[in-house]
């Protein structure tokens, strides 16, 4: 099952939010658990349905990782 996460900076990271993509929700959740443990200027990461990721990829106003 493919999941997505949405993680936003600081305003003065000058970073854009990125969604990231994920095969599985445990390691989606793993990520997030990280995330918001140990990441540097993050405001929020959340999971999101895969509706609401697409339109955010669609606009372009996100960067988009995608797991390898």
């Amino acid at each position: 099952m493919t999941t997505y996460v949405k993680t936003v900076y600081e305003g003065r990271s000058c970073r854009i939010p990125n969604v990231s993509k994920y095969s599985s929700e445990e390691d989606a959740n793993t990520f997030v658990r990280m995330c918001l443990e140990w990441g540097l200027g993050v405001v929020s990461c959340e999971v999101i349905d895969e509706t609401t990721a697409l339109a955010l990829i669609k606009e372009g106003n996100v960067e988009y990782d995608k797991e390898e």
